[in-house]
């Protein structure tokens, strides 16, 4: 342990020894002593202990745990959780009651130690060393007895000067336990480290979703136009528009994530809500969905889509739906193997019967892939559907290098699985006859925000 730590435990003692030192001539004003007369002793111990019990309502004076927590943490050197409760309950009361006590009681101990036991033995000692009679013991008559006394003496002199050493950590190894979290604390806590984490997977998802996407786009477009710039450049200059889009585009959306997490775009919500839930006017694919498809295209993915967004999908249900077509995509075009990648969106009825909105991808597995001896599962979702990546010339696709995808994978399938349940949905995975298949299903909810009158 560090002269530095215990020299701060030592100065929280002694703060403890202040404050009760306070409250007991406080005490002493009250009690009616007759003048000119000492406190009887039979009565001194009983009455510190009362100034002590006393002392601790200062633990109810709002602030009073702040200060003591603050105290623990960097003059006691506790690394242990300790909360300062927003709304505190009895039990914190009552934990504050009696860890002011204690702070008041192990200070008066050690300021007794310092101002009567230290003085007492260095006379001692020095009355024994001097083979005069003894003021506060009985004297010896002998050389053997002097030295035994000056030896207790000296001994008791020692004890006085390191009690704060044990006391201090007695302190620092209770504070946990009466300033630390109760089970109600550890609940609030656990809820708000689920809030934490909840937020942090919201915003994970939509960096993936979206700059994700992009950033495969422009990674293959790169790719594609790095191997024409040669011998075709009009090619290459369409690969570098492209990625001028798309980096447009992504960063778009990665300005609409900052404002959520700035809270600016709460004033506009209210207004657009009517808009946002409102129906599509048309009942074809919306803008984006047709551009999340022509981006694939030109990026080489040999995509055959048969696409008929049901009518009355609300607008924000039409973005999760163009965000959910863009990962079953990003999924094939990353892992897939060489072949046509077969692409679905219909009305249909779940088990339930309640409308949804079915999406369906099919795309051949990767060599990689066809050559385990046993498919994942569905809850092995690490791979993002196939696992591997090879290029194939002959479908004219770029693929993302291997090494790069295996660093990507274990978010995208998982992110759009939380997407589907926060609208009731669900996802289902997996490869089957040589196809790595996926079929996401979205209901359709046309309930809109109500609002006052």
């Amino acid at each position: 342990m560090s002269i530095r730590r215990q020299g701060s435990r030592f100065a929280w003692l002694m703060t403890g020894a202040a404050i009760g030192t306070t409250v007991v001539l406080v005490l002493a004003l009250v009690v009616p002593v007759p003048r000119q007369q000492l406190l009887p002793v039979p009565l001194l111990l009983p009455g510190v202990l009362l100034a002590i019990l006393l002392g601790g309502l200062l633990g109810l004076v709002p602030g009073v745990r702040d200060l003591e927590v603050t105290a623990a943490r960097s003059m006691l050197g506790v690394d242990s959780e300790l909360v300062v409760p927003s709304r505190p309950g009895l039990v914190h009361r009552a934990q504050d009651v009696v860890w002011v006590q204690l702070h008041l009681l192990l200070g008066l101990l050690v300021a007794a130690f310092l101002t009567m036991l230290l003085p007492a033995s260095v006379l001692t000692l020095v009355e024994a060393l001097r083979g005069g009679e003894s003021t506060l013991v009985p004297t010896a008559s002998t050389a053997a007895g002097r030295f035994g006394i000056a030896a207790a003496a000296l001994l008791s002199a020692v004890l006085s000067l390191a009690a704060f050493l044990p006391l201090g950590r007695l302190a620092a190894r209770l504070a946990p336990r009466l300033l630390g979290p109760t089970s109600r604390d550890r609940l609030e806590l656990a809820l708000a480290r689920i809030d934490r984490e909840s937020e942090r997977t919201r915003i994970a998802r939509e960096l993936h979703d979206g700059i994700g996407h992009a950033l495969t786009i422009v990674s293959i477009q790169a790719a594609a136009g790095g191997h024409v710039i040669a011998r075709d450049q009009d090619a290459a200059a369409q690969s570098l528009a492209q990625i001028e889009a798309t980096a447009r585009e992504a960063l778009l959306d990665l300005d609409e994530v900052l404002a959520g997490l700035r809270d600016e775009a709460a004033d506009g919500e209210a207004a657009d809500g009517e808009a946002a839930y409102g129906e599509v006017a048309d009942g074809g694919a919306a803008p984006r969905l047709d551009r999340v498809l022509e981006d694939h295209r030109r990026a080489g993915l040999d995509l055959r889509a048969s696409v008929a967004v049901p009518r009355g999908l609300s607008r924000l249900q039409h973005e999760h739906l163009a965000r959910i077509v863009t990962e079953l995509l990003t999924n094939a075009h990353r892992h897939g193997g060489a072949g046509p990648v077969q692409l679905r969106v219909a009305e249909g009825a779940a088990a339930t019967g309640e409308r949804v909105v079915s999406v369906e991808t099919s795309n051949p597995l990767s060599t990689t892939a066809l050559r385990r001896d046993d498919a994942r599962s569905e809850g092995s979702e690490g791979s993002e559907g196939s696992e591997g990546s090879e290029s194939s010339k002959a479908s004219g696709v770029s693929k993302v290098p291997e090494a790069s995808a295996s660093r990507r994978r274990g978010r995208g399938l998982a992110g759009l699985r939380e997407r589907l349940e926060l609208w009731g949905g669900t996802l289902e995975a997996g490869p089957s006859d040589g196809s790595w298949r996926a079929r996401a299903e979205l209901p359709i909810l046309s309930e809109r925000p109500r609002h006052d009158p």
